[in-house]
């Protein structure tokens, strides 16, 4: 990973540092912009949270079905997508528009950063195994794995301390992960391109 194949590599740490931004930093958005931002009850919150959820299940399975139309090299469109979709949660915090509305946007976003991120790393972890030697693939596929995990709690303490100060503002926050995962997109983007 960091000699012979480093493609997988930097396809590792770029996955690491994008799930801050946007599964790390969703999981910790939805129950305090849902319940403590629009004040609405923990039903509404379960909808939202199952609803995330979802898209990381169908992202799971639409990967075999995007494979050839949605190749690894391609892959920093999903990002894109991704980060478009934190944007449009930042945005309509901004807009005179009602609590459902709100409510709907954040949920919606929540479904399409786990459903393409899900992508992303079945992609990615699909691609280490085809590009690694057959008797160390689950050792490379765990490392892929954890470098995923370990940024969950970097980026839950992050956006944790972020929403906390800046309650009254939550739009900031979401402006935040959206520059952080614009910057590692427009840095993935020839790391994914130059993969046959």
């Amino acid at each position: 990973m960091t000699r012979e194949k480093t493609s997988i590599g930097k396809l590792s740490v770029i996955l690491f540092l994008f799930t801050i931004p946007s599964v790390a930093m969703v999981i910790v958005a939805l129950p305090v912009l849902v319940t403590q931002t629009l004040a609405m009850d923990m039903e509404m919150l379960a909808i939202s949270q199952a609803a995330m959820m979802g898209g990381g299940l169908l992202g799971g399975f639409l990967v075999g079905n995007l494979e050839k139309k949605l190749p690894i090299n391609k892959a920093h469109r999903l990002l894109a997508a991704c980060t478009a979709a934190i944007l449009a949660a930042g945005l309509v915090f901004l807009m005179d528009a009602p609590l459902f509305i709100i409510f709907a946007v954040i949920t919606v976003s929540g479904f399409m950063i786990l459903l393409t991120t899900q992508i992303v790393l079945i992609g990615i972890i699909a691609y280490a195994q085809l590009e690694s030697p057959p008797e160390i693939v689950g050792k490379i596929s765990a490392v892929v794995m954890a470098l995923a995990l370990a940024a969950y709690p970097i980026g839950q303490f992050l956006f944790g301390v972020l929403f906390e100060r800046l309650a009254e503002q939550p739009h900031l926050v979401m402006f935040t992960a959206v520059i952080m995962s614009a910057v590692i997109t427009a840095g993935s983007r020839g790391h994914f391109k130059r993969i046959a």
